[in-house]
């Protein structure tokens, strides 16, 4: 099996490898030319041909049929394999038990059974419809926030998170995520202003920055005196984002998001987070 790069499509990097596309990624988007190249042609062929025995499994007493059909069983163990359809898998075996006795009738009822085993896991199997204009909107905005955040590993997943939610329509959902990746860069501005960090309440970096802020202009060092003015926005950030909407995020069971809020927080949040990486770890996250 190869392996999979994640710069090409997957429809290229399914072609010619025995694994399914949804197997490759796994709770991943998996398009509807992905699921069709992997096993739909295979399968119209494989229904014919049983649905053809069923009605006249004697046909098999050819030696040419019979290889035939050995072929064709064997093309469909395999998609039953990757597919973990086991119940078809083992009605698979006994449905050649039947042909190799050359008891034709039982073949024929066996046959039978193994379309409707097939018909019936093949239902349990549920995908979930994506709109594309919605799910490349999600896709955009995951690809330029991973750029932004490229070197901190530990807020990624938020971001990535966030990005999917959104492209799913789950709304709340997304802005939970972004609450997270918010929390993130509060620990590099706590850390930089040398305070304590507490993740139950953003209000203890708030009134380490008024404390600073209301200090007599000539205790205040230079270096404060630069920054002043980063540090007043961020308070007004934490002031906007943790009554407007951390803590009914977190809290409020009755607070639902749409997509219009999930989106606007979304272009808020990546700003935020790029405002704090380039004051308090010097990066521009502009040019990522």
């Amino acid at each position: 099996m190869g392996v999979l790069s994640e710069t090409s499509t997957l429809a290229e990097q399914i072609e010619g490898l025995d694994v399914c596309p949804w197997t490759a990624r796994r709770f991943g988007v998996v398009s509807l030319l992905d699921v069709l190249r992997f096993a739909a042609e295979d399968f119209i062929e494989i229904t014919k041909i049983l649905n053809s025995l069923h009605h006249s499994p004697r046909s098999l007493e050819t030696e040419k049929v019979r290889a035939k059909f050995q072929e064709t069983l064997d093309r469909l163990s395999g998609h039953l394999v990757n597919l973990g359809m086991t119940y078809s898998q083992n009605q698979v075996e006994t449905v050649l038990a039947a042909v190799n006795r050359a008891d034709w009738e039982i073949a024929s009822r066996e046959i039978d059974q193994l379309m409707r085993r097939i018909l019936e896991e093949l239902k349990a199997r549920s995908f979930r419809y994506v709109d594309k204009p919605h799910y490349e909107l999600g896709l955009w905005l995951w690809e330029r926030d991973m750029r932004a955040v490229a070197g901190h590993p530990d807020i990624r997943p938020e971001i990535e998170a966030a990005g999917r939610c959104y492209a799913y329509g789950e709304n709340t959902a997304c802005v939970f995520h972004l609450m997270r990746a918010v929390d993130y860069g509060l620990r590099l501005v706590a850390d930089s202003l040398g305070a304590a960090y507490e993740a139950r309440s953003w209000d203890g970096i708030g009134k380490a920055i008024e404390r600073k802020m209301r200090e007599k202009y000539q205790d205040k060092t230079a270096d404060w005196r630069l920054s002043e003015p980063f540090y007043a926005e961020i308070l007004t950030d934490i002031q906007a984002i943790s009554r407007g909407h951390r803590n009914p995020a977190l809290h409020e069971l009755e607070k639902k998001y749409d997509e219009r809020e999930a989106l606007y927080l979304l272009t808020v949040t990546v700003g935020f987070i790029k405002h704090v990486l380039a004051h308090t770890t010097g990066e521009n996250p502009n040019e990522a």
